[in-house]
C-alpha cells in the first residue's frame, strides 16, 4: 500500500518524461501489487476558495484528480490548501502550502483502513454487501436492482467463493433466490413508507435497536452546519423515520462475517410524494436522515465492517449533498462513509457515473461486462406458427388455393400451442372456421 502526495506541476513539453516516469511506477506498483492511495496538493486555490466552491476545486480537477484516475489512483483527498500571504517584514508575497488538518487526519484513517483490511486473515475479515433501494414507487419489488447485473445471484456466488477462500460465511444462501426470500421474508429493508416498521420488527428484519443515546454520541461529533442542516429537515435524533420504540431500527441479515444491507432510504417528501421515482434523489440541500447516517457508522463503528461492497449500478451515497470533489468533513458522502473502504461492482456502460462514485464515495470500482443480448425469436409449436403465418400473408393475395390450405394449417397450429385458450376462443368456434 503506497500513500503518494501529488504536487507536480504540469507544464508543456513534458509528455515524454512523464510518460516515461509513469510506466516506470505504474509496473513498480504492479510487481509490487499494491493499490495507490493519492492525496493532492492543488497549486492554485485557497483554503477560502476551496471551503466556498461547491464545486470544490473548479478548473483544476483535471490534473489532480482526473488525470490520476487514468492510472488506477484511489482516494482522491486534498490535504493542503495554496495560499500567498504578504511577508511581515518584506510585505513579499510567500508562496506556501497550508496543511488541512482534518483531511490529512480522514487520509491517514482510511489508509490505515486499507492497511488493516489487507493484512487481516480471510477468516477475520467482516464484509458488508449493499443492495440497492429504489426509492418510492415499488420499494420492496426493487431490492437489489443493478443495471444488467443479476446482484442477487452474484452476492450468493461471492460468499461461496469466499467461503471457499477461508472466510467464516454462516448459513450461505445457495442461490439469489433463496437470499432475496430471506430479506424480503424478514422485511430486512429500510423503508418508512411502505412497511410500517412494527412489521419490519416482528418479522426480525431489524439487525439491531440502535439507543438513540449512542447515536447522540457520534451526532455530536458531526460539524454544527451538518447537525442544524438534519435537524431541519428531520427533526431532533432520531427523527421519525425507521424508529421504533425510540430507537433507530436498523435492517440486515448476518451471514456470519457477511452482513448483507439493503441500502437505507435515500428520505421521503412525505405527502408531497407524487408516487413517481423520489425526487428526493438527487436533492443537492437535502441531508439524509438519522437512520441513514447511523447505519453506515453502525456497520464500521459497531458490527466492525472490514470493507463495503455496493452491488450493482448504482446506490446513491455519491448522489448525497456536498462537494463535487475534494469533499470536506461537511459534505454528507464523506461524512456517512467515515474510513471503511469500499469496493463498488459498477457497469463497464457507464464512466460517467461510476467517476461521481469514485470521486465523492471514494469507491473503488469493479467493472463488469454487460449480458450478450440476442433476438429471443420463438421456439417449438409458436416457431411453426409464425412460420405458416408468414407463409400466409405471402399467399393470400396471389395464390388462394395455397392461402385457403394454411388456414387449417393454422388453426391446427393454434389448438397444437394451446392459443386458443390463452386467446378465450371456444375449440368449437376454432374448428368452425375450418
Amino acid at each position: 500500500m503506497f500513500f503518494n502526495i501529488q504536487a507536480s506541476r504540469f507544464t508543456e513539453g513534458t509528455e515524454d518524461w512523464d510518460n516515461r516516469e509513469t510506466n516506470q511506477v505504474v509496473a513498480l506498483f504492479q510487481k509490487l501489487d499494491v493499490p495507490v492511495i493519492q492525496g493532492f496538493l492543488p497549486y492554485n486555490i485557497s483554503r477560502e476558495e476551496w471551503e466556498k466552491n461547491p464545486q470544490g476545486l473548479g478548473s483544476s480537477a483535471i490534473w489532480y484528480v482526473a488525470m490520476p484516475e487514468f492510472y488506477g489512483i484511489i482516494e482522491p483527498v486534498i490535504l493542503a490548501s495554496y495560499e500567498t500571504p504578504r511577508d511581515e517584514i518584506t510585505g513579499i508575497m510567500v508562496e506556501k502550502f497550508v496543511p488541512i488538518t482534518e483531511r490529512i487526519e480522514k487520509a491517514v484513517g482510511r489508509l490505515t483502513r486499507w492497511l488493516v483490511l489487507r493484512s487481516k486473515p480471510a477468516k477475520d475479515r467482516r464484509v458488508v454487501f449493499l443492495f440497492n433501494n429504489n426509492p418510492c414507487a415499488g420499494t420492496e419489488l426493487s431490492v437489489g436492482g443493478a443495471s444488467h447485473l443479476d446482484s442477487l445471484e452474484s452476492v450468493a456466488r461471492i460468499m461461496a467463493v469466499m467461503k471457499k477462500q477461508g472466510y467464516r460465511i454462516d448459513n450461505m444462501p445457495a442461490t439469489g433466490k433463496e437470499l432475496i426470500e430471506t430479506i424480503m421474508g424478514r422485511k430486512a429493508i429500510s423503508d418508512f413508507r411502505w412497511t410500517p416498521v412494527e412489521e419490519i420488527v416482528e418479522k426480525k428484519g431489524a439487525l439491531t435497536l440502535f439507543p438513540t443515546e449512542k447515536y447522540l454520541e457520534w451526532w455530536q461529533q458531526f460539524p454544527e452546519n451538518v447537525r442544524k442542516k438534519m435537524t431541519e429537515t428531520w427533526g431532533e435524533p432520531p427523527g421519525e423515520a425507521m424508529v421504533y420504540q425510540d430507537k433507530l431500527v436498523l435492517t440486515g441479515v448476518e451471514y456470519g462475517n457477511a452482513l448483507v444491507v439493503v441500502q437505507p432510504k435515500r428520505g421521503c417528501y412525505g405527502p408531497k410524494c407524487d408516487g413517481q421515482v423520489c425526487k428526493i434523489l438527487h436533492d443537492p440541500e437535502c441531508p439524509p436522515t438519522h437512520q441513514y447516517v447511523a447505519s453506515y457508522w453502525y456497520w464500521q463503528k459497531v458490527w466492525g465492517a472490514d470493507l463495503l461492497v455496493s452491488v450493482g449500478t448504482h446506490g446513491n451515497l455519491e448522489f448525497l449533498p456536498g462537494k463535487s470533489l475534494a469533499l470536506s468533513q461537511e459534505c454528507y458522502p464523506d461524512l456517512t462513509l467515515g474510513e471503511m473502504p469500499h469496493l463498488y461492482l459498477y457497469s463497464v456502460d457507464n464512466p460517467s457515473e461510476g467517476t461521481i462514485a469514485k470521486r465523492r464515495a471514494a469507491a473503488v470500482l469493479i467493472d463488469y461486462l454487460l449480458p450478450v443480448m440476442t433476438n429471443s425469436g420463438t421456439y417449438d409449436e409458436l416457431q411453426e406458427l409464425e412460420q405458416l403465418l408468414g407463409e400466409y400473408g405471402m399467399a393470400r393475395g396471389n395464390d388462394p388455393s395455397r392461402a385457403h390450405s394454411l388456414e387449417h394449417l393454422i388453426v391446427e397450429a393454434i389448438e397444437k400451442a394451446n392459443l386458443h385458450q390463452e386467446m378465450n376462443i371456444p375449440l368449437e368456434t376454432l374448428h368452425d372456421h375450418k
